[in-house]
């Protein structure tokens, strides 16, 4: 009897579960999408703490598949009528995107940057003084406290916002915002600059005299969002006063808080610019012509070598002249994988997105866009990353995985 005891006993030893060491676990789980994750965060604490610690965030982030293409548009650009959707580039099948905070907007909203799944959106009616921080893998997102710099004492003239990661910092995300006043009897703006930190909580207004030493009379245009290329957030810039009729890139380190102005190309004053990232450089994508003229032909030019923050041996370069009539291109609207143009075509009725990648000459071509729509698109990765930084996302602990497996 006692051996028959014995004998199901070691039986039963043999069928027990095995348990897993925590680093095999946390591979394991560092592969699977997000909305799987989110759902094992309520089968155990140290599960939660486990897919809500930094490192397991950044290893999962690492694993990150081919970033998505997030299309914004707007059906009526001073209403309420406005979408977002994923755009399959491989099927060409749109998902519709569920906002969550509609209760915060007065209009459309307007996405200032995307960066490791986690989005900047502008939900303020006019000189970028309202933000939330939004992942729509998570479907988490937060309000941001009030920018600092105001209209308060001098009328505002023009903001320009960016968003992008710290190279610096392992866990920081820095949103940018930089206000032009208008001018006084010198003709020459006043030019401000303030910056969030996602991993303080609060803004911080940076000096001022190194701000205006930096800029001189160069002044950002209006509406535009920060491109982020090596570290920095770019945009394009002209100079303000007799110098006007020259257009400059304006660039902010996101690890130094360093400004900087870049001097483009002599363009004829018809030429039309935009600001991208290709294939890790700085570069604008010019129609020479302009784009009320005829479209005939778009110029990548590249910021070649030695591209770092105040290098000397810096030379623009054209990298590609692509011919727009004969491929049935458009004007570029943004960038994938920084290698792919993503292109409109078309205006009023009918007009539609494609994608053209310069290098191999392909394009592909998608569903058409409805009657005057505003259109903008960012890459898009499905991440982890908390919309607050904070104490709750502490690393787990091999012992409490172990003692919830007891």
């Amino acid at each position: 009897m006692r051996s028959k005891r014995k004998s199901r006993d070691n039986s039963s030893s043999t069928m027990a579960p095995q348990k897993f060491p925590h680093d095999t676990i946390a591979d394991i789980l560092s592969r699977l999408p997000v909305k799987t994750l989110t759902r094992f965060k309520s089968v155990s604490k140290p599960f939660s703490s486990l897919i809500k610690a930094p490192l397991f965030v950044s290893s999962h982030l690492r694993r990150a598949t081919s970033p998505l293409l997030l299309r914004r548009c707007c059906h009526n650009v001073t209403g309420p009528s406005f979408s977002f959707s994923f755009l399959d580039v491989d099927t060409r099948q749109l998902t519709p995107v569920e906002i969550p905070f509609t209760g915060y907007l007065i209009r459309y909203p307007k996405i200032v940057g995307s960066c490791n799944g986690l989005l900047c959106v502008d939900v303020s009616p006019c000189y970028a003084t309202g933000f939330l921080f939004w992942n729509i893998a998570t479907q988490e997102f937060r309000s941001l406290p009030k920018p600092e710099l105001s209209n308060q004492n001098r009328p505002i003239w023009m903001v320009a916002t960016g968003f992008g990661s710290n190279p610096g910092a392992d866990h920081d995300y820095k949103l940018v915002r930089i206000v032009s006043y208008c001018s006084k009897a010198d003709n020459f703006p006043a030019v401000r600059a303030e910056v969030f930190s996602w991993s303080t909580g609060s803004w911080r207004v940076i000096d001022d005299e190194t701000v205006g030493e930096r800029m001189g009379s160069c002044v950002i245009s209006e509406g535009q969002k920060g491109v982020v290329v090596n570290g920095a957030l770019h945009w394009l810039g002209s100079a303000a006063g007799k110098r006007a009729d020259h257009a400059y890139v304006v660039s902010f380190d996101l690890g130094t808080e360093e400004i900087e102005v870049i001097k483009t190309p002599n363009f004829t004053a018809a030429a039309a610019m935009k600001v991208i990232g290709f294939k890790g450089s700085l570069a604008l994508a010019v129609y020479p012509n302009g784009l009320a003229r005829q479209m005939d032909k778009l110029e990548l030019w590249v910021l070649e070598e030695d591209y770092a923050f105040g290098g000397d041996k810096r030379n623009w370069a054209v990298s590609r002249t692509i011919n727009t009539h004969s491929n049935g291109l458009g004007y570029p609207v943004g960038v994938l994988n920084e290698s792919t143009l993503v292109m409109r075509k078309g205006e009023g009725h009918y007009s539609q997105l494609l994608c053209f990648n310069p290098t191999e000459e392909s394009c592909k071509r998608f569903h058409a866009i409805g009657p005057d729509s505003s259109c903008e698109v960012y890459s898009y990765v499905e991440s982890l990353v908390p919309v607050e930084a904070g104490g709750e996302h502490e690393v787990l602990e091999q012992q409490q995985l172990e003692e919830e497996e007891d």
